[in-house]
């Protein structure tokens, strides 16, 4: 198997070291530099409540200060389907402040033509992908719904890039969606926790 490096070389690979929860900060230039998060995520940090989850070999664990459980979106474009290897991938939106991470996720950084850098953390045993951000959403970590202790109590409510959905995915009636990227402000008010219960 070739490593991620090796086929594409703008991709870097490594372990997170240093403070704030592992990971590595750097100067962005000044048109990528922090924009305020959206008002729905904003309140998730001050939350007392925690939710879980990790990687399949339990390497990687994390913890997310959130009042409920996020509500979970599906993005069918093709990065996502690449990613997870499969027609469409599940996350939730959570303050990046309010991740703790344990263990020591591997780093993979890919800057896209416009300059926006993508962060993607993985477990470096198992390969499962854990969360990213990306200086296009700062101060947001996108988590792999399914890599949460308790996904299968997650809704989605949303689909973006539904243009780019394989033939056999049913999206229900009811359901946001977008054929595109959805505005950040939309998204945001859907994903909004729902209160934990049990």
């Amino acid at each position: 198997m070739t490593h991620p490096r090796e086929i594409r070389p703008s991709i870097k690979a490594r372990i997170d070291e240093g403070s704030n929860n592992g990971v590595v900060r750097r100067a962005l230039p000044g048109r990528l530099r922090r924009k305020p998060l959206p008002a729905t995520l904003r309140g998730m940090t001050d939350a007392n409540e925690f939710i879980e989850g990790g990687c399949r070999c339990g390497r990687v664990r994390y913890r997310v200060r959130v009042e409920g459980l996020p509500n979970a979106y599906a993005c069918h474009c093709r990065d996502c389907q690449t990613w997870s290897g499969s027609a469409f991938s599940l996350q939730v939106l959570v303050p990046e402040t309010a991740l703790e991470v344990s263990g020591e996720p591997a780093l993979f950084e890919l800057t896209a033509p416009s300059g926006r850098l993508s962060r993607q953390r993985a477990c470096p045993v198992c390969f499962t992908r854990i969360y990213n951000t990306n200086s296009a959403r700062p101060g947001i970590a996108v988590l792999r719904a399914g890599t949460l202790d308790r996904s299968d109590e997650l809704k989605i409510v949303a689909h973006i890039w539904t243009s780019r959905k394989l033939d056999g995915v049913a999206i229900p009636d009811g359901i946001a969606r977008w054929e595109q990227s959805a505005p950040p402000e939309d998204l945001a008010a859907l994903l909004a926790p729902r209160r934990i219960t049990g």
